[in-house]
């Protein structure tokens, strides 16, 4: 029993380290269409990773403010601020929330909202 779990743990452990890195950059892509989303700048559903991607480099910047992420999005023309994004959470009742707000220009009106981060149960 000890070798079979032993070998059954090995195989977890070398796929999970060989596919780290495919891991990290579909998770940093997943932040990056919800931040998309929530500054309302939602990209075509279907839309490649690789357009994610772009569209995120083109139209939003990170800034950090007091140790935490601030995302500034801009219109078409990359000048004019059509938005601010930042990370949200709090406890739940069986783990962490966390979520992502988007705030227009003056923070006077909510653009979006969404979480991606849960462990709570549906409903």
């Amino acid at each position: 029993m000890f070798l079979i779990t032993l070998f059954f743990t090995s195989v977890v452990s070398a796929v999970k380290l060989f596919n780290e890195e495919r891991i990290e950059t579909n998770q940093r892509v997943k932040l990056q269409r919800i931040i998309l989303q929530v500054l309302g700048m939602p990209v075509k559903r279907g839309a490649s990773d690789l357009d994610v991607v772009r569209t995120f480099e083109r139209r939003v910047k990170r800034v950090e403010v007091k140790e935490k992420d601030l995302y500034v999005g801009y219109e078409k023309d990359g000048k004019t601020i059509s938005g601010y994004a930042f990370p949200v959470g709090g406890p739940g009742f069986w783990g962490p929330i966390h979520g992502m707000v988007a705030v227009d220009p003056r923070a006077s009106q909510i653009l979006g909202i969404a979480f991606y981060r849960h462990s709570e149960t549906p409903g």
